[in-house]
Protein backbone atom coordinates (compact mmCIF):
# COMPACT_ATOMS: atom_id res chain seq x y z
CA UNK A 1 0.00 0.00 0.00
CA UNK A 2 1.48 3.32 -1.03
CA UNK A 3 -0.44 5.34 1.22
CA UNK A 4 -1.98 7.38 -0.89
CA UNK A 5 -5.83 6.75 0.29
CA UNK A 6 -6.36 3.10 0.48
CA UNK A 7 -5.99 0.29 -1.86
CA UNK A 8 -7.71 1.71 -4.61
CA UNK A 9 -9.46 4.21 -5.79
CA UNK A 10 -12.72 5.14 -4.17
CA UNK A 11 -16.29 6.10 -5.41
CA UNK A 12 -17.44 9.13 -4.02
CA UNK A 13 -20.86 8.96 -2.78
CA UNK A 14 -21.06 5.35 -2.18
CA UNK A 15 -22.48 3.40 1.12
CA UNK A 16 -20.58 0.62 2.38
CA UNK A 17 -23.83 -1.42 1.10
CA UNK A 18 -23.06 -5.09 0.64
CA UNK A 19 -22.36 -3.86 -3.13
CA UNK A 20 -20.67 -6.92 -4.86
CA UNK A 21 -20.00 -8.79 -1.67
CA UNK A 22 -18.38 -11.81 -4.54
CA UNK A 23 -15.61 -9.16 -4.97
CA UNK A 24 -13.72 -9.10 -1.56
CA UNK A 25 -10.40 -10.42 -1.55
CA UNK A 26 -10.65 -11.22 2.12
CA UNK A 27 -13.90 -11.61 4.39
CA UNK A 28 -13.87 -11.45 7.83
CA UNK A 29 -16.43 -12.70 10.03
CA UNK A 30 -17.25 -11.73 13.36
CA UNK A 31 -19.41 -13.43 16.41
CA UNK A 32 -21.25 -15.18 13.70
CA UNK A 33 -21.67 -18.88 12.54
CA UNK A 34 -22.41 -17.89 9.22
CA UNK A 35 -22.49 -21.09 7.61
CA UNK A 36 -25.71 -22.34 10.39
CA UNK A 37 -27.47 -18.72 10.93
CA UNK A 38 -26.98 -17.14 7.69
CA UNK A 39 -26.41 -19.98 4.62
CA UNK A 40 -27.45 -18.04 1.97
CA UNK A 41 -25.31 -15.18 1.91
CA UNK A 42 -22.63 -17.72 2.77
CA UNK A 43 -22.91 -19.69 0.02
CA UNK A 44 -22.41 -16.41 -2.14
CA UNK A 45 -19.16 -15.96 -1.06
CA UNK A 46 -18.75 -19.62 -1.23
CA UNK A 47 -18.63 -19.64 -4.83
CA UNK A 48 -16.41 -16.50 -5.19
CA UNK A 49 -13.92 -17.67 -3.23
CA UNK A 50 -14.20 -21.12 -5.05
CA UNK A 51 -13.66 -19.00 -8.41
CA UNK A 52 -10.39 -17.19 -7.33
CA UNK A 53 -7.71 -19.11 -4.62
CA UNK A 54 -6.88 -15.71 -3.44
CA UNK A 55 -9.49 -14.97 -1.37
CA UNK A 56 -8.80 -15.43 2.58
CA UNK A 57 -11.26 -15.99 5.10
CA UNK A 58 -10.60 -15.20 8.49
CA UNK A 59 -13.05 -16.10 11.61
CA UNK A 60 -12.99 -14.70 15.15
CA UNK A 61 -14.97 -16.93 17.33
CA UNK A 62 -14.47 -18.37 20.57
CA UNK A 63 -16.02 -22.00 19.18
CA UNK A 64 -14.49 -23.80 16.14
CA UNK A 65 -18.11 -23.52 14.29
CA UNK A 66 -18.80 -24.95 11.00
CA UNK A 67 -17.77 -21.54 9.62
CA UNK A 68 -14.47 -21.85 11.59
CA UNK A 69 -13.69 -24.81 10.13
CA UNK A 70 -13.80 -23.29 6.17
CA UNK A 71 -11.54 -20.56 7.22
CA UNK A 72 -8.56 -19.82 6.57
CA UNK A 73 -7.45 -18.68 9.67
CA UNK A 74 -9.56 -18.93 12.97
CA UNK A 75 -8.78 -16.77 15.55
CA UNK A 76 -10.36 -18.49 18.90
CA UNK A 77 -10.27 -15.55 21.04
CA UNK A 78 -11.07 -15.57 24.64
CA UNK A 79 -14.94 -14.06 24.97
CA UNK A 80 -15.41 -10.33 24.90
CA UNK A 81 -11.82 -9.61 23.47
CA UNK A 82 -12.80 -8.84 20.24
CA UNK A 83 -11.65 -4.88 20.80
CA UNK A 84 -8.28 -6.19 22.20
CA UNK A 85 -8.20 -8.13 18.88
CA UNK A 86 -9.16 -5.62 16.08
CA UNK A 87 -6.98 -2.79 18.35
CA UNK A 88 -3.87 -5.08 18.04
CA UNK A 89 -4.66 -5.78 14.23
CA UNK A 90 -4.56 -1.90 13.91
CA UNK A 91 -1.45 -1.11 16.34
CA UNK A 92 0.18 -3.53 13.81
CA UNK A 93 -0.94 -1.44 10.53
CA UNK A 94 -0.01 1.75 12.11
CA UNK A 95 3.60 -0.12 13.19
CA UNK A 96 3.72 -0.91 9.51
CA UNK A 97 2.47 2.18 7.67
CA UNK A 98 -0.38 -0.26 6.10
CA UNK A 99 -2.59 2.79 6.03
CA UNK A 100 -4.73 4.94 3.60
CA UNK A 101 -2.84 8.09 4.93
CA UNK A 102 -4.65 10.33 2.68
CA UNK A 103 -7.44 9.13 3.32
CA UNK A 104 -7.43 9.51 6.98
CA UNK A 105 -6.32 13.08 6.80
CA UNK A 106 -9.55 13.85 3.78
CA UNK A 107 -11.93 11.84 5.05
CA UNK A 108 -11.70 11.11 9.04
CA UNK A 109 -11.22 13.27 12.26
CA UNK A 110 -10.01 11.69 15.44
CA UNK A 111 -7.07 9.47 14.58
CA UNK A 112 -4.23 11.01 16.76
CA UNK A 113 -6.30 10.47 19.75
CA UNK A 114 -7.12 6.57 18.75
CA UNK A 115 -3.10 6.38 17.83
CA UNK A 116 -2.55 7.49 22.01
CA UNK A 117 -4.87 4.49 22.85
CA UNK A 118 -3.12 1.62 20.66
CA UNK A 119 0.05 2.37 21.90
CA UNK A 120 -0.96 0.21 24.76
CA UNK A 121 -2.09 -2.91 22.84
CA UNK A 122 0.79 -4.07 21.11
CA UNK A 123 -0.02 -7.40 18.88
CA UNK A 124 2.07 -9.28 21.48
CA UNK A 125 -0.27 -7.32 24.13
CA UNK A 126 -3.43 -8.24 22.72
CA UNK A 127 -2.48 -11.70 21.79
CA UNK A 128 -2.00 -12.13 25.33
CA UNK A 129 -5.61 -10.82 26.29
CA UNK A 130 -7.19 -12.87 23.24
CA UNK A 131 -5.83 -15.71 24.60
CA UNK A 132 -3.76 -16.53 21.02
CA UNK A 133 -0.58 -16.65 19.22
CA UNK A 134 0.64 -13.40 18.63
CA UNK A 135 1.69 -14.51 14.60
CA UNK A 136 -2.23 -15.31 14.27
CA UNK A 137 -2.99 -12.14 15.35
CA UNK A 138 -0.45 -10.25 12.94
CA UNK A 139 -1.40 -12.56 10.17
CA UNK A 140 -4.96 -11.61 10.00
CA UNK A 141 -3.73 -7.59 10.31
CA UNK A 142 -1.34 -8.24 7.35
CA UNK A 143 -4.07 -9.93 5.29
CA UNK A 144 -6.44 -7.02 5.90
CA UNK A 145 -4.19 -4.33 5.73
CA UNK A 146 -2.79 -5.54 2.11
CA UNK A 147 -6.29 -7.08 0.77
CA UNK A 148 -7.43 -4.93 -2.15
CA UNK A 149 -10.51 -5.23 -1.16
CA UNK A 150 -11.67 -6.26 2.91
CA UNK A 151 -15.14 -7.28 3.65
CA UNK A 152 -16.57 -8.03 7.53
CA UNK A 153 -19.30 -9.05 8.10
CA UNK A 154 -20.55 -9.52 12.14
CA UNK A 155 -23.32 -10.96 14.01
CA UNK A 156 -24.73 -11.34 17.61
CA UNK A 157 -21.71 -12.57 19.19
CA UNK A 158 -20.15 -9.24 18.52
CA UNK A 159 -22.48 -6.80 19.66
CA UNK A 160 -24.21 -8.65 22.51
CA UNK A 161 -21.78 -9.04 25.35
CA UNK A 162 -21.92 -5.95 27.70
CA UNK A 163 -19.57 -3.62 25.42
CA UNK A 164 -20.78 -5.19 22.56
CA UNK A 165 -20.91 -1.64 20.38
CA UNK A 166 -17.11 -1.10 22.11
CA UNK A 167 -16.02 -3.85 19.23
CA UNK A 168 -18.20 -2.64 16.50
CA UNK A 169 -16.38 0.69 17.00
CA UNK A 170 -12.78 -1.19 16.76
CA UNK A 171 -14.32 -3.10 14.02
CA UNK A 172 -15.24 0.33 11.74
CA UNK A 173 -11.19 2.04 12.64
CA UNK A 174 -9.60 -0.98 11.24
CA UNK A 175 -11.96 -0.02 7.85
CA UNK A 176 -11.76 3.69 8.20
CA UNK A 177 -7.56 3.38 8.74
CA UNK A 178 -7.44 0.91 5.57
CA UNK A 179 -9.78 2.91 3.37
CA UNK A 180 -11.78 -0.47 3.09
CA UNK A 181 -15.06 1.08 2.83
CA UNK A 182 -17.46 2.83 -0.43
CA UNK A 183 -16.11 0.16 -3.16
CA UNK A 184 -17.44 -3.51 -4.22
CA UNK A 185 -16.31 -5.92 -1.80
CA UNK A 186 -15.48 -3.77 1.08
CA UNK A 187 -17.35 -2.39 4.27
CA UNK A 188 -18.59 -3.60 7.37
CA UNK A 189 -22.41 -5.44 7.66
CA UNK A 190 -25.04 -6.81 9.66
CA UNK A 191 -25.29 -10.74 8.73
CA UNK A 192 -28.97 -10.36 10.77
CA UNK A 193 -30.03 -7.71 7.74
CA UNK A 194 -27.76 -4.85 6.93
CA UNK A 195 -28.97 -1.21 8.47
CA UNK A 196 -32.45 -2.13 10.25
CA UNK A 197 -31.04 -5.00 11.89
CA UNK A 198 -27.93 -3.51 12.99
CA UNK A 199 -29.59 -0.14 15.01
CA UNK A 200 -29.21 0.44 18.77
CA UNK A 201 -27.69 -2.42 19.32
CA UNK A 202 -24.81 -2.23 17.46
CA UNK A 203 -23.82 1.21 16.63
CA UNK A 204 -26.00 3.09 19.22
CA UNK A 205 -27.62 4.97 15.84
CA UNK A 206 -31.17 4.60 14.48
CA UNK A 207 -31.14 2.79 11.28
CA UNK A 208 -33.48 5.16 9.69
CA UNK A 209 -30.47 7.85 9.68
CA UNK A 210 -27.78 5.28 8.30
CA UNK A 211 -25.14 7.33 10.88
CA UNK A 212 -22.87 5.03 12.61
CA UNK A 213 -24.06 2.32 9.87
CA UNK A 214 -23.08 3.30 6.53
CA UNK A 215 -19.24 3.63 5.72
CA UNK A 216 -18.97 5.46 3.22
CA UNK A 217 -15.82 7.28 1.12
CA UNK A 218 -17.03 11.03 1.08
CA UNK A 219 -18.45 11.47 4.12
CA UNK A 220 -15.86 12.86 7.40
CA UNK A 221 -16.00 9.76 9.54
CA UNK A 222 -14.68 9.91 13.42
CA UNK A 223 -12.26 7.87 14.82
CA UNK A 224 -13.67 7.02 18.48
CA UNK A 225 -11.03 5.58 20.37
CA UNK A 226 -11.95 2.45 22.59
CA UNK A 227 -9.97 0.81 24.97
CA UNK A 228 -10.13 -3.11 25.76
CA UNK A 229 -12.44 -3.61 29.19
CA UNK A 230 -12.39 -6.52 30.58
CA UNK A 231 -15.57 -9.10 30.87
CA UNK A 232 -18.54 -7.67 32.72
CA UNK A 233 -18.72 -10.79 34.71
CA UNK A 234 -15.23 -12.52 35.04
CA UNK A 235 -14.67 -16.06 36.14
CA UNK A 236 -14.29 -17.28 40.05
CA UNK A 237 -13.32 -19.74 42.04
CA UNK A 238 -17.51 -20.59 42.23
CA UNK A 239 -17.85 -20.06 38.56
CA UNK A 240 -14.81 -21.03 36.74
CA UNK A 241 -16.35 -21.20 33.46
CA UNK A 242 -17.40 -19.09 30.59
CA UNK A 243 -20.65 -19.66 28.96
CA UNK A 244 -21.72 -18.31 25.78
CA UNK A 245 -24.87 -18.39 24.08
CA UNK A 246 -25.70 -18.71 19.96
CA UNK A 247 -27.44 -20.13 17.59
CA UNK A 248 -27.78 -23.46 15.77
CA UNK A 249 -29.12 -24.60 12.48
CA UNK A 250 -31.29 -27.05 13.45
CA UNK A 251 -32.87 -25.54 16.19
CA UNK A 252 -33.60 -21.96 14.78
CA UNK A 253 -34.95 -22.73 11.39
CA UNK A 254 -38.87 -23.13 10.95
CA UNK A 255 -38.98 -26.36 9.95
CA UNK A 256 -37.49 -27.86 12.82
CA UNK A 257 -39.23 -26.05 14.92
CA UNK A 258 -43.05 -27.20 13.17
CA UNK A 259 -42.17 -30.79 12.84
CA UNK A 260 -41.27 -31.07 9.04
CA UNK A 261 -37.97 -31.58 9.54
CA UNK A 262 -35.50 -33.47 12.33
CA UNK A 263 -34.20 -31.56 15.19
CA UNK A 264 -31.78 -32.35 17.85
CA UNK A 265 -32.69 -31.67 21.41
CA UNK A 266 -30.63 -28.55 23.26
CA UNK A 267 -27.32 -29.90 24.65
CA UNK A 268 -24.50 -27.89 26.64
CA UNK A 269 -21.22 -28.51 24.67
CA UNK A 270 -18.05 -28.50 27.06
CA UNK A 271 -14.23 -29.63 26.09
CA UNK A 272 -13.54 -33.26 26.96
CA UNK A 273 -10.69 -32.43 29.56
CA UNK A 274 -12.96 -30.40 31.38
CA UNK A 275 -15.60 -32.80 31.70
CA UNK A 276 -13.08 -35.28 32.86
CA UNK A 277 -12.16 -33.32 35.68
CA UNK A 278 -15.37 -32.46 37.26
CA UNK A 279 -16.25 -36.44 36.75
CA UNK A 280 -19.42 -35.65 34.09
CA UNK A 281 -20.23 -38.43 31.52
CA UNK A 282 -21.09 -37.58 28.49
CA UNK A 283 -25.08 -37.50 27.61
CA UNK A 284 -25.25 -37.44 31.47
CA UNK A 285 -27.73 -34.25 32.78
CA UNK A 286 -25.62 -31.53 34.16
CA UNK A 287 -26.90 -27.96 36.18
CA UNK A 288 -25.28 -25.01 34.91
CA UNK A 289 -25.64 -22.66 37.60
CA UNK A 290 -24.50 -18.76 37.51
CA UNK A 291 -25.57 -15.74 39.38
CA UNK A 292 -29.13 -15.59 38.02
CA UNK A 293 -30.10 -19.14 37.88
CA UNK A 294 -29.83 -22.16 37.41
CA UNK A 295 -30.31 -24.58 34.02
CA UNK A 296 -29.96 -28.20 33.38
CA UNK A 297 -29.57 -29.44 29.65
CA UNK A 298 -27.67 -33.17 28.37
CA UNK A 299 -24.06 -32.78 28.04
CA UNK A 300 -21.84 -32.96 24.89
CA UNK A 301 -17.92 -33.38 25.40
CA UNK A 302 -16.80 -31.01 22.60
CA UNK A 303 -13.99 -29.94 20.26
CA UNK A 304 -15.65 -27.13 19.23
CA UNK A 305 -14.81 -25.04 22.42
CA UNK A 306 -11.62 -24.65 24.32
CA UNK A 307 -11.01 -25.38 28.00
CA UNK A 308 -12.54 -23.17 30.51
CA UNK A 309 -15.65 -22.30 27.75
CA UNK A 310 -19.01 -24.12 27.46
CA UNK A 311 -21.77 -23.15 24.93
CA UNK A 312 -25.46 -23.97 25.15
CA UNK A 313 -28.00 -22.75 22.30
CA UNK A 314 -30.58 -19.58 23.34
CA UNK A 315 -33.23 -21.62 21.54
CA UNK A 316 -34.17 -25.10 21.11
CA UNK A 317 -36.70 -26.51 18.79
CA UNK A 318 -38.40 -27.93 21.50
CA UNK A 319 -39.03 -24.44 23.40
CA UNK A 320 -41.20 -21.27 22.53
CA UNK A 321 -40.74 -17.68 24.33
CA UNK A 322 -43.17 -19.12 26.95
CA UNK A 323 -42.05 -22.62 27.66
CA UNK A 324 -42.54 -23.29 31.51
CA UNK A 325 -39.54 -25.80 31.69
CA UNK A 326 -36.94 -23.70 32.43
CA UNK A 327 -35.92 -20.32 30.36
CA UNK A 328 -33.01 -20.25 28.01
CA UNK A 329 -29.49 -19.63 29.28
CA UNK A 330 -29.16 -15.62 28.25
CA UNK A 331 -32.17 -15.78 31.45
CA UNK A 332 -31.27 -18.05 33.67
CA UNK A 333 -27.55 -17.05 33.15
CA UNK A 334 -26.22 -14.78 31.04
CA UNK A 335 -28.46 -12.10 30.82
CA UNK A 336 -27.21 -9.34 32.49
CA UNK A 337 -24.62 -8.51 32.15
CA UNK A 338 -23.56 -9.77 28.87
CA UNK A 339 -26.56 -11.28 26.69
CA UNK A 340 -24.13 -14.09 25.77
CA UNK A 341 -21.80 -14.50 28.12
CA UNK A 342 -21.67 -15.43 31.54
CA UNK A 343 -19.66 -16.95 34.54
CA UNK A 344 -20.74 -20.23 35.58
CA UNK A 345 -19.91 -23.28 37.18
CA UNK A 346 -21.50 -26.75 35.76
CA UNK A 347 -22.06 -29.84 37.67
CA UNK A 348 -24.34 -33.30 38.14
CA UNK A 349 -27.77 -32.53 37.89
CA UNK A 350 -28.24 -35.20 40.44
CA UNK A 351 -32.28 -36.12 38.91
CA UNK A 352 -32.25 -39.65 39.87
CA UNK A 353 -36.12 -40.28 37.85
CA UNK A 354 -35.74 -40.16 34.15
CA UNK A 355 -38.83 -40.63 31.62
CA UNK A 356 -38.84 -40.51 27.52
CA UNK A 357 -42.03 -40.08 26.02
CA UNK A 358 -42.95 -40.09 22.23
CA UNK A 359 -46.38 -40.03 20.77
CA UNK A 360 -47.33 -39.59 16.32
CA UNK A 361 -50.38 -37.34 15.93
CA UNK A 362 -51.21 -33.49 16.22
CA UNK A 363 -47.42 -33.03 17.75
CA UNK A 364 -48.44 -28.95 18.42
CA UNK A 365 -51.60 -29.56 20.22
CA UNK A 366 -49.33 -31.95 22.52
CA UNK A 367 -46.92 -29.78 22.84
CA UNK A 368 -49.69 -27.61 24.23
CA UNK A 369 -51.10 -29.96 26.56
CA UNK A 370 -47.69 -30.86 28.14
CA UNK A 371 -46.72 -27.10 28.89
CA UNK A 372 -48.44 -26.92 32.15
CA UNK A 373 -46.94 -30.51 33.21
CA UNK A 374 -43.27 -29.18 32.63
CA UNK A 375 -42.73 -27.11 35.24
CA UNK A 376 -43.01 -29.91 37.87
CA UNK A 377 -39.83 -31.49 36.52
CA UNK A 378 -36.12 -30.73 36.99
CA UNK A 379 -35.88 -31.10 33.60
CA UNK A 380 -38.19 -30.98 30.15
CA UNK A 381 -37.24 -30.88 26.46
CA UNK A 382 -39.77 -31.37 23.93
CA UNK A 383 -38.73 -32.09 20.27
CA UNK A 384 -40.83 -32.42 16.99
CA UNK A 385 -39.89 -34.94 14.75
CA UNK A 386 -41.57 -35.59 11.18
CA UNK A 387 -43.69 -38.83 10.55
CA UNK A 388 -41.49 -41.02 8.43
CA UNK A 389 -44.30 -41.68 5.48
CA UNK A 390 -47.33 -40.87 6.93
CA UNK A 391 -48.80 -38.18 4.84
CA UNK A 392 -51.00 -37.02 6.65
CA UNK A 393 -49.56 -34.28 8.34
CA UNK A 394 -48.83 -35.92 11.39
CA UNK A 395 -45.69 -35.83 13.35
CA UNK A 396 -43.91 -37.25 16.37
CA UNK A 397 -43.66 -34.84 19.34
CA UNK A 398 -40.78 -36.87 21.96
CA UNK A 399 -40.30 -36.05 25.31
CA UNK A 400 -37.66 -36.19 27.60
CA UNK A 401 -37.88 -35.25 31.59
CA UNK A 402 -36.23 -36.28 34.67
CA UNK A 403 -36.63 -35.35 37.94
CA UNK A 404 -34.89 -35.56 41.37
CA UNK A 405 -37.81 -38.16 42.55
CA UNK A 406 -40.17 -40.64 40.19
CA UNK A 407 -43.13 -38.11 39.36
CA UNK A 408 -46.80 -38.55 41.08
CA UNK A 409 -49.48 -41.01 39.57
CA UNK A 410 -51.94 -37.93 39.26
CA UNK A 411 -48.88 -36.09 37.41
CA UNK A 412 -48.76 -39.13 34.73
CA UNK A 413 -52.51 -39.70 34.33
CA UNK A 414 -51.96 -36.00 32.82
CA UNK A 415 -49.14 -36.96 30.92
CA UNK A 416 -51.64 -39.86 29.24
CA UNK A 417 -54.14 -37.34 28.74
CA UNK A 418 -52.01 -35.02 26.79
CA UNK A 419 -50.61 -37.81 24.72
CA UNK A 420 -53.52 -39.98 24.27
CA UNK A 421 -51.42 -43.17 25.43
CA UNK A 422 -53.50 -44.62 28.25
CA UNK A 423 -53.32 -48.39 28.65
CA UNK A 424 -55.94 -49.94 26.32
CA UNK A 425 -56.20 -52.72 23.71
CA UNK A 426 -53.81 -51.72 21.79
CA UNK A 427 -51.21 -50.32 24.47
CA UNK A 428 -49.08 -53.06 26.21
CA UNK A 429 -47.70 -51.92 29.56
CA UNK A 430 -44.80 -53.21 32.07
CA UNK A 431 -45.11 -51.60 35.88
CA UNK A 432 -43.13 -51.64 39.08
CA UNK A 433 -44.69 -48.86 41.81
CA UNK A 434 -41.88 -49.61 43.87
CA UNK A 435 -39.01 -48.63 42.27
CA UNK A 436 -41.14 -46.17 39.81
CA UNK A 437 -41.05 -48.09 36.61
CA UNK A 438 -43.29 -47.31 34.05
CA UNK A 439 -42.75 -48.71 30.23
CA UNK A 440 -46.02 -48.34 27.75
CA UNK A 441 -45.87 -49.25 24.22
CA UNK A 442 -48.55 -48.47 21.82
CA UNK A 443 -49.19 -49.78 18.49
CA UNK A 444 -51.02 -49.50 15.44
CA UNK A 445 -50.83 -52.99 13.56
CA UNK A 446 -46.66 -53.96 12.95
CA UNK A 447 -45.98 -49.91 13.64
CA UNK A 448 -45.17 -48.74 17.34
CA UNK A 449 -47.47 -45.69 17.92
CA UNK A 450 -46.34 -44.05 20.94
CA UNK A 451 -43.98 -45.30 24.35
CA UNK A 452 -43.52 -44.20 27.54
CA UNK A 453 -40.33 -45.09 29.43
CA UNK A 454 -39.76 -43.93 33.02
CA UNK A 455 -36.74 -45.68 35.06
CA UNK A 456 -34.51 -44.89 37.61
CA UNK A 457 -31.48 -45.09 34.61
CA UNK A 458 -31.64 -42.63 31.28
CA UNK A 459 -31.65 -43.88 28.26
CA UNK A 460 -34.15 -46.46 28.12
CA UNK A 461 -36.79 -47.16 25.35
CA UNK A 462 -34.24 -44.94 22.68
CA UNK A 463 -33.92 -48.30 20.58
CA UNK A 464 -37.75 -47.93 20.29
CA UNK A 465 -37.69 -44.63 19.45
CA UNK A 466 -35.25 -45.07 16.83
CA UNK A 467 -37.35 -47.66 15.28
CA UNK A 468 -40.43 -45.69 15.53
CA UNK A 469 -39.37 -42.09 14.18
CA UNK A 470 -37.64 -44.49 11.44
CA UNK A 471 -40.93 -46.09 10.69
CA UNK A 472 -39.37 -49.55 11.28
CA UNK A 473 -42.03 -52.05 11.69
CA UNK A 474 -41.69 -54.63 14.83
CA UNK A 475 -41.36 -58.19 14.02
CA UNK A 476 -40.91 -60.33 16.96
CA UNK A 477 -43.52 -60.43 20.09
CA UNK A 478 -44.65 -57.64 21.26
CA UNK A 479 -43.48 -58.22 24.65
CA UNK A 480 -40.13 -58.91 23.62
CA UNK A 481 -39.90 -54.55 23.45
CA UNK A 482 -39.30 -54.15 27.03
CA UNK A 483 -36.30 -56.11 26.44
CA UNK A 484 -35.01 -53.37 24.88
CA UNK A 485 -33.25 -54.93 22.19
CA UNK A 486 -30.34 -53.15 21.17
CA UNK A 487 -31.10 -53.52 17.26
CA UNK A 488 -34.63 -54.20 15.43
CA UNK A 489 -34.86 -56.31 12.51
CA UNK A 490 -35.95 -53.00 9.78
CA UNK A 491 -38.96 -53.07 7.64
CA UNK A 492 -39.91 -49.70 7.07
CA UNK A 493 -43.52 -48.79 6.08
CA UNK A 494 -44.46 -48.84 2.54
Amino acid sequence: MDGSGGPGPHRQGAASRADGPERAGLVLFAGSDAACAHPTPLRRLQAARAGDGQVRWIVVDPRRTATAARADLHLAIQPGTDVALFNGMLHHLVWEGLLAQDFIAARTTGFAALKRVLRDCSPRTAAGICGIPATDLIAAAEWFGRSPAALSLYGGGLVRPAHGSDGLRALHHLHLATGQLGRPGTGLHSLAGGFDASRAPGAGAMAATRDAHALSADQVHRFDPVGYRPAAEPTSARFPLRLLTGRLRDGSLGPARTGQAPATHSVLRMHPDDAVRRGLADGGLVRIAGKRGEWVLPLETSGEVGSGIVFAAVHGPERGDDDPAGGPPEEACACPPGFEHAAVRVEPAGLRWHLLAARRGDAPAMRAALQPLLRDCGYANISLRPASSEGDGSAWLVLRAASADAMPAQWLAALDRALALAPGADALEHRDARRGLLKRVAWRGDFIDGLLWADAQPGGGEPLLRAALAGQAWHGPRLAAFAVPADIPRRTRP
